[in-house]
């Protein structure tokens, strides 16, 4: 069966950011969390992002149902509903966002983390080395803008939100809230990569003046 992510030429597909469906692998128990682990410390960059379900009840946050990350070359869907009460994951979040080797992509990053913080309920949870895109093409651009908008203007496809507000808590997720998901997470990491290259800047000085922290 053809994916709707690849019916409709408008939209990014996995192909834009060339990756094949091989590439995105499916975090749902501990076991196959540690098996990745390795990997995904000794990249070099991770973008990423989340995916939650809003509560219906006033002042109380989202809960983060889903994490994704994305290296330069693959994607990792992790159930974070599944995982947040096993000390394993929270060390990995925690190794992950305060170790400085590692440069963490995000957009509008601060409301990612407080997610995470909260549906791990770590208060003194720090990122860093961390680039907010969301800021940078603010900045750049002179305009407001969001993800979607994001693909359009560096990209020149959209990228296909339909399954945002999904049931992000069905198990196991259907096959297009998984490539949804990587999609939104190797998207930071491509428009990061195409930023750094522009003329302006070197990479580590582009790095250097965008750190949040």
């Amino acid at each position: 069966m053809t994916d709707k992510f690849e019916e409709n030429p408008e939209f990014i597909t996995l192909s834009n950011f060339d990756l094949k469906r091989e590439n995105i692998k499916e975090i749902y128990n501990i076991d196959k969390l540690i098996e990745v682990i390795p990997e995904i410390l000794t990249s070099d960059i991770i973008g990423f992002d989340s995916e939650f379900i809003s509560s219906h009840i006033p002042c109380q946050f989202p809960e983060m149902f889903i994490l994704q990350l994305a290296t330069r070359n693959q994607c990792f869907v992790i159930n974070v509903k599944i995982l947040k009460k096993k000390a394993v994951f929270t060390d990995f979040c925690r190794e992950i966002l305060e170790r400085k080797n590692i440069l963490k992509i995000g957009f509008s990053a601060n409301d990612d983390l407080i997610y995470l913080k909260k549906s791990l309920g770590i208060e003194n949870l720090k990122c860093n080395n961390l680039i907010d895109l969301f800021e940078i093409i603010k900045l750049k651009k002179k305009k407001e803008i969001n993800l979607k908008n994001v693909c359009s203007l560096f990209f020149e496809k959209k990228m296909d939100k339909s399954e945002q507000f999904s049931n992000w808590g069905q198990i196991p997720l259907r096959e297009a809230q998984i490539i949804y998901a990587a999609l939104d997470a190797m998207c930071l990491v491509r428009v990061f990569e195409i930023l750094s290259l522009e003329k302006e800047f070197e990479y580590q000085e582009f790095v250097k003046n965008y750190l949040i922290n």
